[in-house]
């Protein structure tokens, strides 16, 4: 009976034991499960950070490219056929546009024949 018991007590230290190791290697695999998975996480969490950043690059891009050719639309609308600017090269109705202008000698024609500053045309008299 004492033989029998000893079996019975050998047997169960062996499956404990069997199981103890089964149990350490099942949490041992967890625990590499939750590393990889972890690293995988941050690896992924550093790509988004950097397709952000790359996304907001190519927007700031996007963004100076539109505001130069619109610039340059403005500028292109404001060109007369000669290709002169119209800012700043002739003085806006607003302005005075000076004695010696041309526009202001042909607001000032007095129907006579002639400009001021010239003799008459004698074809008109």
């Amino acid at each position: 009976m004492i033989i029998i018991l000893g079996l019975i007590v050998l047997i169960a230290a062996v499956v404990i034991g069997l199981a103890g190791a089964i149990a350490t290697a099942g949490l041992s695999l967890l625990l590499a499960g939750a590393r990889r998975t972890s690293r995988r996480g941050s690896a992924a969490r550093r790509g988004l950070r950097q397709s952000r950043q790359e996304t907001a690059a190519v927007s700031r891009d996007r963004d100076d490219l539109a505001d130069q050719r619109e610039t340059a639309r403005a500028y292109t609308a404001g060109t007369p056929g000669n290709g002169t600017p119209l800012s700043g090269s002739h003085p806006g109705p607003d302005e005075d546009p000076g004695p010696d202008d041309s526009r202001r000698a042909a607001c000032t024609y007095s129907g006579t024949g002639s400009l001021p500053g010239r003799p008459p045309d004698p074809q008109n008299r």
